[in-house]
């Protein structure tokens, strides 16, 4: 009962905040009654930066929408991980992370309850034995090109028996038309890893490709791989280097951001889809970006800045000339931040 109690206070705090987005005022809704939750802290932002579309982002395990020049709060659960927006911005993605296991939600723009999309918390006391031998984890939703289905990582099967060993996270395609007929399952299993987890998969708006990160077990690269939906081919993506993650495709599919450590810095570059054909570009120099996302028109990235003081949201603004990639001098949404780099941005209309 506490749970459904908490969820009602999100969807009365998502509610009016969306029309106060709309309306420009700044209602805010009742606290949540997870005694367990940390006060938020307030985002301070950056005067005179206005921005088109809605940017969605993470701090302190909550939701927070920026929209203009302003963000407001979502969410008080304290549990909020990895919104994504539909592609026709009318719905959430995201992740509640609960004690050892975590689950994927569906909230709908224009209100009413979120939908639970996968059920994975275990039936026996938390923290016990068999409770870790029944749960499993869900991340990292993201969307086909039409909306038509859910794209995210997820195991195969709870964690085997003693010593305790979590299968790698695979990638699942599950249709949105089947939720509340059944769970996702293997059935719906995409991609399936090996000896390595796989992060942060990205489909592309044109549906030609998926992208993801591959993360070996062993000491070993990170590295951004291609699966082909048309022939279920798996390879690495060309011309992208080592380390490299946080994938991100352009509005058009031509150009897909990501995050890599090169020489030690981690900055934000693009590369021409495979199709076209090309060398990446560095759109950031400052030693410390990551969780691209691109503005709706595709004339602008927003990403995290990683800093001493904490870690900001940043917008570079984008010139295509000659099929090249020219940024330009990135400005601070915000300041003094503690934004969820991890749970990356997303952009929508």
């Amino acid at each position: 009962m506490k749970r459904l109690t908490a969820w009602i206070v999100l969807v009365v705090l998502f509610v009016p905040l969306l029309a106060a987005c709309s309306s420009g005022s700044s209602q805010v809704g009742e606290p949540s009654p997870r005694a367990q939750t940390p006060t938020a802290r307030p985002v301070a932002l950056e005067a005179g930066v206005s921005i088109s579309g809605r940017l969605l982002f993470v701090q302190d395990g909550n939701l927070y929408l920026y929209q203009g020049s302003q963000a407001r709060q979502i969410t008080q659960d304290g549990t909020t991980r990895d919104p994504v927006w539909s592609p026709d911005g009318g719905r959430i993605a995201f992740v509640r992370r609960e004690e050892s296991y975590s689950d994927i939600y569906l909230l709908n723009a224009s209100g009413g309850l979120p939908t639970q999309v996968t059920f994975n918390r275990g039936r026996s006391t938390p923290r016990s034995q068999e409770f870790m031998h029944e749960v499993v984890w869900a991340t990292s939703p993201t969307w086909t090109s039409d909306g038509s289905a859910l794209v995210f990582l997820s195991q195969v099967a709870p964690p085997s028996s003693e010593p305790l060993t979590e299968y790698p996270l695979s990638i699942y395609r599950y249709p949105v038309s089947l939720i509340g007929t059944r769970q996702p399952s293997n059935d719906d299993l995409l991609v399936q890893a090996e000896n390595a987890d796989f992060q942060r998969p990205a489909w592309a708006p044109d549906d030609s490709l998926l992208a993801f990160v591959r993360v070996p077990r062993e000491n070993a690269p990170k590295q951004i791989l291609i699966f082909d939906p048309s022939n279920h081919a798996v390879q690495p993506y060309p011309g992208i280097p080592d380390n490299a993650y946080d994938p991100a495709w352009s509005p058009d599919s031509r150009w897909l951001a990501f995050a890599a450590q090169v020489g030690g810095r981690t900055d934000i570059w693009a590369i021409p889809h495979p199709s076209i054909g090309g060398t990446a570009v560095r759109l950031t120099n400052t030693g410390a970006a990551r969780s691209p996302t691109w503005s709706p028109d595709g004339s602008q990235i927003a990403y995290a800045q990683v800093g001493d003081a904490g870690t900001d949201l940043y917008v570079v603004g984008l010139t295509t000339t000659n099929a090249a990639l020219t940024p330009g001098e990135p400005s601070p949404l915000t300041s003094d931040g503690q934004i969820d780099a991890t749970s990356g941005l997303s952009w929508g209309k």
